[in-house]
């Protein structure tokens, strides 16, 4: 059954990819609607992108933070400025 949500990650290590490899066993591959990625970390069939704003742009319904600190720090500032989030 497909779902009605769209799903952005932020980060694609090991959890990432383990999110995106369930994702396509359950049959919702097309829930993920963008995976916030450094340049050179992108993979073929994977809606990759490199900035906030882009992520922002395919208007994901739920976000997953899959990324180190770093990244969290770099990015959740951002992200949350832009988008009503809520955390679990």
């Amino acid at each position: 059954m497909a779902s009605d949500k769209r799903i952005g990650l932020i980060g694609f290590g090991a959890i990432g990819h383990e999110i995106i490899a369930t994702a396509g066993r359950l049959g919702e591959a097309d829930a993920i609607c963008a995976v916030l990625v450094r340049p050179g970390r992108e993979v073929a069939g994977i809606p990759c992108v490199h900035d906030v704003a882009a992520l922002l742009a395919a208007s994901p319904d739920v976000w997953l933070v899959c990324a180190g600190l770093r990244a969290v720090r770099v990015f959740g500032v951002q992200i949350g400025r832009a988008a009503r989030l809520e955390s679990v």
